[in-house]
């Protein structure tokens, strides 16, 4: 029953520029009035919504995988996943990102 209210409300707010147009009004709504409970749920509805597609996306794939690839597959990619972490972690420290957010902010 969740996932099918959290699909119509999705539904609804499936056009890109009306979901954007939409979270913009609630943080410039969330600054104006400094509710910071507003801003945080608005950071997890965005959060949530991704979530929500991927579980979609999985749902669709398991039908034509055997259980065992899906599970090589999930393992494979959080493996992955904890790599790039770990190298982030330490490549970060070489990238002057002082520079890069100056440059960026122009």
């Amino acid at each position: 029953i969740l996932m099918f209210i959290v699909g119509v409300w999705m539904h609804k707010r499936s056009n890109a520029k009306r979901w954007n147009d939409m979270i913009k009004n609630m943080y410039a709504n969330a600054i104006s009035n400094g509710n910071l409970v507003l801003l945080a749920t608005i950071g997890l509805i965005s959060v949530l919504r991704e979530g929500v597609e991927v579980i979609i996306f999985y749902m669709g794939m398991i039908g034509e995988l055997a259980t065992k690839d899906f599970i090589i597959g999930i393992a494979l990619a959080i493996v992955i996943l904890i790599v790039f972490a770990v190298l982030f972690r330490f490549i970060v420290r070489l990238i002057p990102i002082f520079y890069i957010f100056r440059v960026l902010s122009i």
